[in-house]
Parts: structure tokens; sequence; C-alpha cells
């Protein structure tokens, strides 16, 4: 799951500002991870996250989602960090017919 990801990210401090991060895998019934952030103090700004299943792994930690937009179909945001999303869209994308 987690060799998977897009991005993966396991240093503190994390801050990505106006980038997308997608896993294009599509809906083959197995995770396609666009970032999986195991990181403390992670503030992601102005960001797309982009995905089918699980696009959005907050591991660990303390992470803020500021402005940003997470896209998939299915438990595309989980994980076990403390996670605060302010003025961010959760886009729900219907699934496509495998």
């Amino acid at each position: 799951m987690v060799m998977t990801a897009t991005v993966n990210v396991v240093a503190d401090g994390f801050l990505p500002q106006n980038l997308t991060i997608r896993n294009e895998a599509g809906p083959k019934g197995r995770q396609a991870v666009a970032l999986r952030s195991n990181s403390n103090r992670t503030v992601v700004f102005g960001c797309a996250i982009e995905g089918f299943e699980d696009s959005l792994y907050a591991e660990n930690g303390v992470q803020v989602y500021l402005e940003t937009d997470i896209y998939g179909t299915v438990d595309f945001i989980f994980g076990n960090a403390k996670a605060v999303f302010q003025r961010c869209r959760i886009r729900v994308r219907r699934p496509i017919p495998c």
C-alpha cells in the first residue's frame, strides 16, 4: 500500500503549495494513494489530491489542509493523523465500471 503512493512523506514539516498530486491507477479495486503523509506539522495549501480509492492517507501526526481539493470514490480520506480541513473541497467521483 504505502510503497505505491505517488508522494510518500516521512519528514516532519511538509509544506506543499499549489501542487497537484495525482495517482492515475484507476478503479481496479486496489488502493491508489496519491498522498501518504507520515509527517507531523504538515500544512498542505492550495493543492489538489486526486485518486480513486484511498487518495489521501493521513497516517500520523498533526496535519492541516487549507483550500485543497481532494478527489476520490471510496474511503478516499483515511489514517490516524489529527487532521484539520479548512476551506477544502471534498469531491466525490462516480465509480467507473470495471
